[in-house]
């Protein structure tokens, strides 16, 4: 085909291809919403459609997790427990050197001892 013309909707940017003789396209979404794609192109006979193609597209925000625990306490006294929104999926911590994770890891609570002295991050 020929002659593409591709629209999207607010808060979309085309990001690669999307041109007058690209097939495809590569849209990046800045904001959540109801979106749509839309396509026109001319075929190998000369004719082009009488309205383009539109695609409708559900954008979803992105989670912003928080942690809960304990954010002062000695080395060395024990497991301290941080939690984060129960009932997500693909749990991941990351714990700054000096911590070590007892219990939990890939769950949405875990328990960590803090074996060295310092300021100490956990996501």
């Amino acid at each position: 085909m020929t002659g593409y013309v591709w629209n999207v909707s607010a808060g979309g940017a085309i990001t690669a291809g999307g041109t007058a003789t690209s097939n495809t396209v590569t849209i990046t979404w800045s904001t959540a919403g109801a979106k749509t794609v839309s396509v026109s192109y001319t075929n190998a006979n000369g004719c082009t459609a009488a309205t383009p193609t539109v695609f409708n597209i559900s954008v979803f925000t992105l989670p912003v997790p928080t942690i809960t625990g304990q954010s002062s306490m000695c080395i060395n006294t024990g497991n301290y427990t941080y939690t984060t929104e129960s009932g997500m999926t693909n749990y991941v911590w990351n714990i700054s050197a000096g911590g070590v994770i007892n219990y939990g890891s890939g769950t949405y609570q875990i328990q960590i001892s803090w074996v060295i002295a310092g300021r100490k991050q956990s996501v």
